[in-house]
């Protein structure tokens, strides 16, 4: 693996090397029982003190992520795997809050809903191919204009379309909907997964999963909690529905009253 330091960082260089090698736990890059580069041939390879390198391998040490052998060296740990899974989320949690009290801040405008969901669909066309999804669309034919901010929109459908490529079964159908009925506007995507969803929608939202879940799931909570909390905090509404190996989002958002003729507008 590779470690990039940074001189002029806000962390100490002890610390980007230890944030690093633990990524590269989480990763998979380094693997349990796997050797770590000696104290001396790390600093030499960075350019940095024999102390600093030292100090690293024994703040990894403190934590239970790796371990000393006489005469040999550093290695991984055999054990860690679930310790480093909630190390990543508190960290991955602090983040999502960040992104939150960005919402916070920004403007709500006129969006078309069904063109924004059109152009993410684009996006992720070559994605769908790679695991020869076929999308079977359905879109209203009325004005589908919502009040939202366009860039958080855009993540909230990045993150549920994200979530279809990574755990949709191969060689499937993906379904997406969008209906405008009793003023409000609701956009639907259901697939089917690969492996059964022995978890609640409840669960799955959650921004920390633990244990096995954690194990199964590989982070996809917490992209669709990003995606729930951006969408209440612009006035929407964002469900899951988990029936065996059926998945399905729905997001609704109020037309604020727009006709046909103040969309054009």
């Amino acid at each position: 693996m590779k470690i990039t330091i940074l001189p002029q960082g806000t962390l100490a260089i002890y610390e980007q090397i230890v944030n690093q090698l633990k990524n590269a736990v989480v990763t998979g890059e380094l693997k349990a029982g796997e050797a770590l580069p000696s104290i001396r041939a790390l600093a030499a390879d960075l350019g940095v003190s024999v102390i600093t390198t030292k100090r690293a391998y024994e703040e990894l040490e403190k934590e239970g992520l790796v371990r000393s052998v006489a005469g040999k060296g550093f290695y991984v740990c055999e054990y860690n795997a679930d310790y480093l899974k909630e190390k990543q989320l508190v960290l991955l949690e602090k983040r999502l809050n960040e992104v939150i009290e960005e919402a916070k801040q920004a403007g709500l405008a006129k969006e078309d809903f069904v063109e924004m969901v059109q152009q993410v669909i684009g996006e992720f066309e070559e994605k769908f191919q790679e695991k020869n999804l076929t999308m079977m669309v359905h879109f209203t034919d009325e004005p589908s204009i919502i009040y939202a901010d366009g860039q958080r929109m855009w993540r909230v459908l990045e993150n549920v379309f994200g979530n279809v490529v990574k755990y949709a079964m191969e060689g499937t159908r993906v379904y997406a909907e969008i209906s405008n009925r009793n003023k409000k506007v609701t956009f639907s995507l259901k697939n089917i997964s690969a492996q059964p969803l022995n978890i609640s929608a409840d669960e799955l939202t959650e921004r920390f999963i633990r244990g096995d879940v954690a194990r199964n799931t590989e982070g996809s909570g917490l992209g669709l909690s990003i995606a729930k909390s951006l969408t209440e905090l612009q006035g929407g509404e964002f469900k899951l529905h988990l029936d065996g190996d059926l998945f399905k989002v729905m997001i609704t958002f109020a037309t604020k009253n727009i006709t046909k003729d103040t969309a054009e507008k």
